[in-house]
């Protein structure tokens, strides 16, 4: 095994370009060959194919002249000259009337013609092909052609005997010189793998093993000393590549380093402008801005959820004679100490507070009912009350009045319906001196009014 192992060796060229060139016949002659092969095949089957057409147009142009020639003209005499010129290929050939009357005009075959007649469907009225049926089986070589001529009534008979190839000879023929062709391909792939794969993975391995520094790797018998100018300059190189790869990955920690503190300090700046554009100064809580993005967006969470959602709208009666009274310092003031209470008794990270505007105030409640959101109204009135009643100078002093909505409740159709069904619950609560009232108690009280 290891002589046939060395003569085969002894055939391998030296050089690489030998050895692709030798690998690229391989494949031609894998690839062309058979698939050249294939082609002869192919078309051989396409001449024999072409020949039985040409055939079956014969008989077509049999059943053309008898439709310009009836029968009645041309004699029987007249097509025994015509069958003369037709191939050994056609068998038989008759013509024969719907009784079954007529004559042949060719036989090449043994068959009795009343077995071929009975075959024929003289009601027919458009050519047809059919296998013939010999001793009981259709037959695998003859076919039956029929050309009926209605309006001279009668029909053309013609069969043939084919003699193409069968089929599956063609097939495993195809599939043989596949098979040669895969052949092939793996000879290829085969001397790919030894005379060129194979070589270099040595080499790489050798070079692997000089960088780990195993001085007594050696390259298909070479004695060390070969790869002394080698080793040395593998080592300078790994030496050199290290010390790259430290300062490159000491110069990469130190850019994610800065680009992360420079992203994160960029992120708080932009959050702080967010909320510095969302609230207001004053009071430190959401402003109109803020409104007119959250309301739409509760609005429509609660519809999908089915929650009830509650929205007070709140205003300080009094305040304009305050700030008339006592100044703006003043107002601000309690304005702010209003900001203050509503951050105190709302759910943080749940309700929202808004400074809708001047001296108006604005509560979401997400799923909290009317009479929950009446309930928060009325506490945040009365501490408001506690700290209006020790200004001084001011008789009587500022109070609340709020007026409450709720989204399932009162059928709000929108969350401009919800806000403006407030704003009206507001108005109704401070014109009656109220407080606090629903949307409903305000139009039940003004429809018995009217």
């Amino acid at each position: 095994m290891h002589k046939w192992f060395g003569r085969l060796r002894a055939l391998v060229p030296a050089s690489l370009a030998a050895r692709g060139a030798v690998l690229i016949v391989l494949t031609v002659a894998a690839v062309g060959g058979p698939a050249y092969a294939a082609h002869r095949l192919l078309t051989r089957q396409a001449q024999a194919r072409r020949c039985y057409e040409a055939e079956a147009f014969v008989a077509a142009a049999l059943a053309e002249y008898l439709q310009r020639a009836p029968i009645a003209v041309a004699g029987q005499q007249e097509w025994l000259k015509t069958a003369d010129g037709l191939s050994d290929r056609v068998r038989w050939a008759g013509l024969f009337g719907w009784d079954g009357q007529g004559f042949e005009f060719r036989r090449r075959t043994a068959l009795p013609r009343e077995q071929i007649l009975a075959q024929i469907d003289f009601a027919a009225t458009i050519a047809q092909s059919k296998p013939l049926v010999v001793d009981g089986a259709p037959s695998d070589r003859l076919e039956l052609l029929t050309f009926p001529q209605p309006d001279a009534g009668v029909t053309l008979a013609v069969v043939l005997d084919r003699q193409d190839a069968p089929p599956a000879t063609a097939a495993s023929r195809l599939l043989g010189l596949a098979g040669l062709g895969l052949a092939g391909l793996l000879a290829a792939v085969a001397w790919f793998q030894f005379a060129v794969q194979r070589p270099i993975r040595r080499v790489s391995r050798t070079l692997a093993n000089v960088q780990e520094g195993l001085t007594r790797a050696t390259l298909d018998g070479l004695p060390p000393s070969e790869l002394t100018q080698l080793v040395e300059a593998v080592e300078a190189t790994r030496q050199e590549m290290r010390k790259w790869r430290v300062e490159a990955a000491y110069l990469r920690h130190s850019v994610e380093v800065e680009v992360d503190a420079r992203t994160r300090k960029a992120a708080r700046a932009a959050q702080r402008a967010e909320q510095a554009a969302d609230t207001d100064a004053l009071t430190q809580l959401g402003n109109r801005r803020a409104l007119e993005r959250e309301l739409p967006r509760l609005f429509a969470a609660h519809q999908q959820t089915r929650a009830e959602l509650s929205l007070v709208m709140i205003d300080l009666d009094g305040f304009k004679r305050l700030n008339d009274l006592l100044g703006h310092t003043t107002g601000d003031a309690l304005l702010s100490f209003l900001g203050s209470l509503v951050r105190s008794i709302t759910r943080r990270g749940v309700d929202l507070g808004i400074r809708y505007g001047g001296d108006e105030f604005v509560l979401l409640l997400p799923g909290t009912t009317s009479a929950q959101a009446c309930d928060v109204a009325h506490r945040l009135g009365k501490l408001f009350a506690q700290r209006a009643r020790t200004i001084e100078g001011v008789d009587p002093p500022p109070s609340l009045s709020a007026g409450v909505a709720a989204v399932r409740e009162h059928h709000a159709g929108c969350w401009e319906e919800l806000l403006r069904m407030a704003d009206e619950a507001m108005y109704w609560a401070k014109r009656q001196r109220r407080g606090v009232a629903t949307i409903r108690e305000a139009r039940v009280a003004d429809g018995a009014t009217r």
